[in-house]
Formats: C-alpha cells, sequence, structure tokens
C-alpha cells in the first residue's frame, strides 16, 4: 500500500485517508475534523506515512590523471542518455591534469581519454567539442576508465591503513605512525595513469610521400657513398640521383622519415612540473 509523506497538503492527507478508508479504521487517530500535526502523528502511528529520505551530501572527489606519453591526450566524457561524447580537457605530454567529480551524480561515471591527433581538426588544431559515440569507440587507442571503480579502490585502500588502529595490541608509537600515515594518503588522489604505449601519429598524404622521397633518396645516396659509381651497370641510373633536388625539409622530417638527421640520438628529460 502506498504511504502520505509530510510534504503533502492539508486537503491530500485527508483525501489520502478517506481514500484508503482510515478515518473509519483507526478512529480515533485518523479523524477528518483533526489538524496536519494530529494527522502525521496518526499516520506515523500506524504505519501509513512514509519519512522522506535525507538528501545525500554531495561527495566531490579529487582525481588526478598522469600521461606518461610523447604525445598530447584528450579526454572525452558521455552523458547515459546520450549519443555524443564532450570534449573536457586536454593533457599534455608527460603532464598531468586533475579534476574535481561528484560521486553521487552518476551521469558521467567513465572518462574516454584519446590521443589528441586521432581527432585532430586540421583547421582548427583543436579536436571537435562534440563526437558521436561510434568514433570514440571504435578507435584502438582510446583508453575508457570507470571514476566509481577507481574511487572504490582509492577508499579501499585507506580503509585497509585506517583498519590497523583496530589492533587491541598496537602501541603507541605505531597508532602515531599509522594516523600519520593515513593523515599522507588523505592528501593523494584517486590516480589514473595512462601508461607508456605504441602509438603513431596519424599521417597525412603529403606526409606519407615526403617519408617516402627522404628515406627512397638516403638509400640511393647511400649506394653512391658505397661506391655504387664504379659500377658501369649503375653508373648511369645513380648518375641521375644527382639531379634530384629535394625540397625545403626539416630534421624532424627526416626524423619521422627514419633516416639520420640532426635529432638522431638526441635524449631529452622534461619534469612533470615544466
Amino acid at each position: 500500500m502506498e504511504k502520505a509523506n509530510r510534504r503533502m497538503s492539508l486537503t491530500e492527507l485527508k483525501k489520502f485517508i478517506k481514500t484508503h478508508n482510515l478515518n473509519k479504521t483507526y478512529k480515533p487517530d485518523l479523524l477528518l475534523t483533526q489538524s496536519k500535526g494530529n494527522l502525521i502523528k496518526g499516520l506515523i502511528k500506524h504505519g501509513f506515512l512514509e519519512e522522506p529520505q535525507e538528501p545525500q551530501e554531495p561527495l566531490m572527489v579529487k582525481f588526478k590523471i598522469e600521461n606518461k606519453n610523447f604525445h598530447e591526450l584528450v579526454v572525452y566524457v558521455k552523458a547515459r542518455d546520450s549519443t555524443l561524447f564532450k570534449r573536457w580537457f586536454y593533457i599534455e605530454p608527460y603532464g598531468e591534469q586533475t579534476f574535481r567529480f561528484n560521486m553521487f551524480y552518476r551521469t558521467l561515471e567513465n572518462l574516454y581519454i584519446i590521443p589528441q591527433l586521432e581527432v585532430n581538426d586540421v583547421l582548427t588544431n583543436e579536436s571537435p567539442s562534440d563526437i558521436e559515440e561510434h568514433i570514440i569507440e571504435s578507435n584502438k587507442y582510446v583508453h575508457k576508465y570507470d571514476l566509481c571503480s577507481i574511487y572504490k579502490m582509492w577508499e579501499e585502500t585507506l580503509q585497509q591503513i585506517k583498519q590497523k588502529l583496530q589492533n587491541p595490541i598496537v602501541s603507541d608509537i605505531k597508532v602515531v605512525k599509522i594516523q600519520s600515515e593515513i593523515t599522507a594518503f588523505l592528501k593523494t588522489f584517486p590516480l589514473i595513469t595512462v601508461s607508456p604505449y605504441d602509438y603513431s601519429p596519424p599521417k597525412s598524404e603529403l606526409e606519407k610521400w615526403k617519408e617516402v622521397g627522404l628515406k627512397s633518396n638516403y638509400l640511393l645516396q647511400q649506394l653512391i657513398k658505397l661506391g655504387g659509381m664504379k659500377y658501369p651497370n649503375l653508373e648511369p641510373i645513380l648518375d641521375m640521383v644527382q639531379d634530384i633536388h629535394l625540397p625545403p625539409h626539416t630534421d624532424n622530417d627526416k626524423e619521422i622519415a627514419g633516416i639520420p638527421s640532426g635529432l638522431t640520438n638526441i635524449t631529452q628529460t622534461t619534469s612533470i612540473n615544466e
């Protein structure tokens, strides 16, 4: 049977009582001549009042994402009732980003993280603000993270630390250490780490042809350096190589093509905080 609640007006309460014949069954506690307060007392007494649930306090949790890759990442989210992914924010190469999420607001539980170049708009050099669901989910480089599960793991670790205090034989010194451990852990955040993985950025047709041209020319030049011009059968062909004039290109173009350049064997260490 349905129940009444405190939000009902006096008229609504009387209608509820009359509809269910409570004014005849539970005299004198539920008479239609009573005030709203007395009717509520009678309904509580006989189990016909549903107490409203106290609204849950928002639980704003701060998460952190670490990008352990050399390429920029972009984060998308999707509401359950939508087929569109919304762009949220970017994460720099070897960078990190923090964000807050209300754990009681369950319409955006998952994050979808993808290399920015996979969805880059060549005209704006930005990722689209909205992307259709099938485009994201069909991409082999997309990473999907369940925020609720990640927070639950963090919360369980915290409870495990707190559980140490329940040991009846723990010493006072140990209690202080455990409390310090709890304090230190509370300063951390549920963490999402995008570990290093093999990723080859998409190339335009021009970039593909540039790579083929640079690599082919490099191989022909190496044949000449190895004495290819000394062979009569090869000399006429290799002589024509000298007539090939490469368009302007950079060391980065050479590096992408996989041939020696000014960037070869150069390593660089970048701090997350830079």
